[in-house]
């Protein structure tokens, strides 16, 4: 458990090396946010998951937001 969640933590940090400098020479601050913001969600994510912690299902966030956006869009959902 404990090598897994060090694999993880290693394959976040050589995405980080490879990705943060690049964005830092060209000034990017807004896409170093945005990088860093969706490369800490999947690390948390994987660490989450790597430790057993059962993660709900993508798709029933997106069918339970697709029926609250159809129903006042006269969109019947099935």
């Amino acid at each position: 458990m404990l090598f897994g969640q060090f694999l993880i933590l290693l394959a976040f940090f050589l995405i980080a090396a490879y990705e943060v400098p690049g964005i830092l020479q060209r000034q990017e601050q807004r896409d170093l946010v945005v990088f860093s913001a969706l490369l800490l969600v999947g690390l948390v994510l994987s660490m989450l998951y790597q430790a057993g912690v059962v993660l709900p299902n993508p798709a029933d966030w997106i069918h339970w937001m697709a029926e609250i956006l159809g129903k006042p869009l006269g969109i019947v959902h099935r």
